[in-house]
């Protein structure tokens, strides 16, 4: 029997010292091979004791200035020797199924490359897990026009970087190194690079992941308009209009086979229940 695909989780952090071990213990409960990397840039909470609490239960970890971030987050990736990645910050936390139903997936379905889960949650500071979101899909096109940008008048959802995992086969593809810090968007950054690699990414919408609502918040602004940046880097494309979204999704109730090879399609994941049988499915995205 195949044994299951190791995952090396990547985790960033700076001023969590309310949360980081919380993300720190669902890592490392996880079942499953796995190895974890943390990166405490610039804090100045005492994050680093904790840190150092955690030492010998940890693959390996660095605590540098915050202007020197993105550097040790590329350490830390070259470093790994996983076959899959998740990159996390000291906000967030895994559900405790994540690790062993990423491997599942991956290793029943050889031709995927990331997947991300449509079902985001928010950790309460009791531990309840709460559902916040559930994605219909994502594509390349639509992506490009702004579908996953909160600053388009096209958004709908973002790509949920927490919930999100990918090859080492992608990851090299799409030139082995992350180009920004998560709060300069350099997740999406990434995002944009595995697009441009043709990876299709798959939605699963059985949470994998979500923030901690005692998390320290990003600046939402600074993120955005960096992620504006980045895509507009790249040509970004032009969106549909309100009007032509409506339009669309009358015609596509009415002619669906017709429109079919004329739409962007959502590539799903299901699992049956009963057998555990892998199976992928597309859905149109309007």
């Amino acid at each position: 029997m195949k044994s299951e695909s190791q995952i090396s989780f990547i985790v960033t952090s700076t001023n969590n010292r309310e949360t980081l071990r919380a993300t720190l213990d669902s890592i490392l409960s996880q079942q499953g091979t796995f190895e974890c990397f943390v990166v405490d840039a610039g804090s100045t909470d005492a994050s680093s004791d904790i840190l150092r609490e955690y030492a010998d239960r940890l693959t390996y970890f660095e605590i540098v200035g915050a202007e020197e971030s993105v550097t040790a987050v590329n350490r830390a990736f070259a470093r790994s020797s996983g076959e899959l990645f998740w990159w996390l910050s000291g906000g967030e936390k895994l559900c405790p199924w994540a690790a062993r139903l990423a491997s599942f997936v991956f290793d029943k379905l050889e031709q995927i490359h990331w997947l991300t889960s449509g079902t985001p949650v928010t950790w309460t500071p009791t531990q309840l897990c709460v559902p916040t979101g559930l994605a219909d899909g994502y594509a390349k096109i639509p992506f490009f026009q702004g579908r996953n940008l909160k600053t388009s008048p096209y958004f709908r959802q973002p790509i949920w970087r927490s919930g999100t995992v990918w090859r080492r086969g992608l990851w090299l593809t799409a030139g082995g190194y992350v180009a920004d810090a998560l709060e300069q968007a350099g997740d999406f950054e990434l995002w944009i690079r595995f697009w441009q690699a043709h990876a299709l990414l798959y939605t699963m919408n059985i949470p994998l992941a979500g923030v901690q609502s005692a998390a320290r918040p990003i600046d939402e602004d600074v993120y955005w308009r960096a992620a504006t940046a980045h895509l507009e880097a790249v040509a970004r494309l032009p969106a549909p209009t309100p009007w032509q979204v409506k339009l669309r999704s009358q015609m596509m109730r009415r002619f669906p086979k017709k429109l079919r090879p004329y739409t962007s399609m959502a590539h799903h994941i299901r699992i049956a229940p009963s057998t555990l049988d892998c199976a992928t499915i597309t859905l149109p995205l309007l």
